[in-house]
């Protein structure tokens, strides 16, 4: 990618949307988050989906 100074080299990645569906197979299982930040946000009844 050129900057106007320089050409960098880029990795681009396709995007993944991350729902509660997904979210055990996405950024927790490859270590991006844990899931005592990721269950800090969603109140106490949505929690237990995270756990299946």
């Amino acid at each position: 990618m050129a900057n106007g100074d320089q050409t960098t080299k880029a990795i681009l990645f396709t995007p993944i949307a991350v729902t509660r569906q997904n979210a055990k197979d996405t950024v927790l299982k490859d270590g991006f988050q844990n899931i005592d930040i990721v269950r800090q946000a969603p109140p106490k009844d949505k929690q237990a989906e995270l756990d299946r």
